[in-house]
């Protein structure tokens, strides 16, 4: 599950297994309940993401069915005018993999990634489109 909690920060939220069992890197944080894994990388900064405590919440609309999860948020620099966020999440069965290898080029106007032989352009200007090359 992603969200967003504050134009400064990029939230980020994997259930089950408490952080403590996360591997978290400059930039990035792997997780992994020893069948299936779930890496989160920042793509644009180095900044090693702080890690927080477990919590227990409700992800449904039952109040009885409580899940633990833990989360992981990147924090960013507040009082910027603007501010890019390009993360990348890879998931995986058994043990985590080697990280892909992603550069993205940042322009004046856009932040394009190159994937799967694929370049996804993400612009910086309203309506923020989505295109790829």
């Amino acid at each position: 599950m992603i969200g967003s909690n504050s134009a400064d920060r990029g939230l980020k939220i994997s259930p089950s297994k408490p952080l403590s069992t996360a591997t978290v890197d400059k930039g990035s944080v792997t997780v992994t309940n020893e069948k299936s894994w779930l890496r989160c990388r920042d793509l644009l900064s180095a900044e090693a993401p702080a890690v927080e405590a477990s919590l227990v919440t409700q992800l449904s609309g039952d109040s009885r069915n409580l899940t633990p999860i833990s989360r992981v948020n990147f924090v960013y620099p507040a009082g910027a005018a603007s501010l890019a966020l390009v993360h990348l999440i890879e998931v995986g069965d058994g043990t985590p993999g080697q990280a892909m290898h992603v550069t993205p080029n940042t322009t004046g106007e856009a932040i394009e990634v190159s994937l799967g032989g694929k370049t996804y352009v993400f612009s910086k200007r309203s309506p923020f489109t989505v295109s790829v090359k």
